[in-house]
């Protein structure tokens, strides 16, 4: 059997193959009949000598047998064990590749989560941007209807006094020509979480009538 497998530096995984000796064919111990040799009685000294060391092999043999036996039920019992621990160790690194999997959706889903919290945040700046401008455009556009309807009114005083035939003293505005209605800015309906709408419509405002409106 190799034990390359257990020296290693290698972690063991499910699919390592530890090598075990091949099983072999084994004859049962035979029991000697007693009457073959031990009932034989030695005339000589060589005789002596001989069946002492037949009687001495036959135990040995026996002993090794007996050994190899053991060794050889050892090593099936072993090849068992092992597979029943790889069976184990796979069952683990199942359940490992899961939570590693758990955990790979999860962090994607963080990741796809502060995504879209920077790309909200940096919206809602792009319409924080885009009200300050509105604002700033319909405040000239005030100023300019102001100015307009401040000409617009001294030409139409002019207009009536002459036609009454009495005297128009009233300073002339910078423009003395009568000028038409200015365009109100278009207002870009864009809500988020302050209030604000997030649809994107663009209305015109220049019919709705507020407080420096004409009358």
């Amino acid at each position: 059997m190799s034990l390359s497998g257990l020296v290693s530096d290698i972690p063991l995984t499910s699919n390592t193959c530890l090598q075990h000796g091949a099983t072999h064919i084994i004859s049962p111990v035979k029991q000697m009949q007693r009457h073959t040799y031990h009932n034989v009685l030695p005339k000589t000294a060589d005789e002596v000598l001989l069946l002492s060391s037949l009687r001495e092999a036959e135990a040995a043999n026996a002993t090794l047998k007996r050994c190899m036996l053991e060794l050889q039920a050892a090593n099936v019992l072993n090849e068992m064990y092992c597979n029943v621990l790889r069976g184990q160790l796979a069952n683990q690194e199942e359940k490992k590749q899961k939570g590693k999997a758990k955990r790979k959706l999860f962090y994607e889903r963080v990741v796809e989560f502060e995504r879209e919290q920077k790309k909200a945040a940096a919206d809602k700046q792009t319409r924080k941007a885009d009200r300050e401008r509105r604002a700033e455009e319909l405040a000239t556009w005030k100023r300019l209807e102001d100015q307009r309807k401040s000409q617009n009114k001294w030409q139409e005083e002019k207009a009536r006094a002459k036609a009454e035939g009495r005297r128009f003293s009233e300073k002339k505005p910078a423009l003395g020509k009568l000028q038409g209605g200015i365009p109100r800015p278009k207002l870009n309906i864009c809500e988020d979480d302050d209030g604000e709408s997030a649809s994107g419509e663009e209305f015109d405002l220049n019919d709705v009538s507020d407080d420096s409106s004409e009358e």
